[in-house]
């Protein structure tokens, strides 16, 4: 939950062969609801491995759950096919639980990303893209097609309303508060990642 007290060790922890960092090195003991609002690696990988490290399968089952582990089914050809590991796959490794807390070891699509935060917005019910409502000939409709829910509730209404406050909370006070505006409120979640140095493995220090 929001309110959740996680040690982050200045924002720098060693899990099995790897160390992993936060983009802002120095933080100590800090809530979720700051966690998520500056992005912190260290607290997800550590609140991860609290909940799923004698379980995690059942972090599987969580994504299967949202329909992350199969294709979109969508109106257009070629998309792309999602890559969520579970415990039995042969590239499971004992940093995968950890990293995959921060999108790491895990490959989704723009629109399966955008699919599960249309959820939130939709008080909890994924619904699927509908990329073309009707098709008409000659200004006649010869098809249409209906709105599809994937998921009539992908969590309970509580937790959809801490998730709207912890990304409005990145806008408000966070990472994205330079997109702050003073006419209304909205939600986002920002991300970090290390950047390719060409052929070079990545570039010190970026984020």
């Amino acid at each position: 939950i929001p309110s959740d007290k996680v040690d982050t060790e200045g924002g720098e922890k060693r899990f099995c062969n790897a160390t992993m960092k936060d983009s802002h090195l120095g933080t100590g003991v800090i809530d979720m609801q700051y966690a998520f609002e500056h992005s912190s690696n260290v607290a997800f990988a550590k609140q991860m491995a609290r909940f799923y490290a004698k379980h995690p399968e059942q972090l599987y089952e969580h994504y299967k759950r949202l329909g992350l582990t199969e294709k979109l089914n969508l109106q257009i050809n070629g998309v792309g096919a999602p890559v969520v590991k579970s415990p039995d796959s042969k590239s499971w490794s004992c940093t995968s639980l950890r990293w995959m807390a921060i999108g790491y070891e895990l490959l989704l699509t723009p629109l399966q990303m955008l699919t599960v935060y249309n959820a939130v917005a939709n008080n909890g019910v994924m619904v699927k893209p509908l990329l073309v409502k009707r098709i008409e000939q000659e200004g006649r409709v010869v098809k249409t097609f209906d709105r599809k829910v994937m998921n009539q509730a992908v969590c309970k209404p509580e937790v959809v309303l801490q998730l709207r406050s912890m990304m409005e909370g990145v806008v408000l006070r966070g990472t994205a508060s330079q997109l702050k505006s003073g006419h209304y409120t909205y939600a986002g979640k920002t991300g970090t990642a290390v950047v390719a140095n060409n052929r070079s493995g990545y570039k010190a220090g970026g984020k």
